[in-house]
């Protein structure tokens, strides 16, 4: 497993849950979140499409 980076004692980190490596590291969980839409959003929203899909 590769070396993960220290978190910094006030950060959080975010990780795209469709297996590709972007993490998000902020102090602030709210920006984490909000970039973390935006990059669902830019990169995965036919993943998202088709997970609703399939849940409905």
């Amino acid at each position: 497993m590769p070396d993960q980076p220290t978190l910094f004692d006030d950060e959080v980190a975010v990780q795209c849950f469709f297996g590709c490596p972007t993490v998000v590291r902020d102090t602030d969980p709210d920006a984490a979140h909000e970039v973390m839409q935006a990059h669902y959003q830019a990169e995965h929203a036919d993943d998202l499409a088709r997970a609703v899909a399939f849940v409905r």
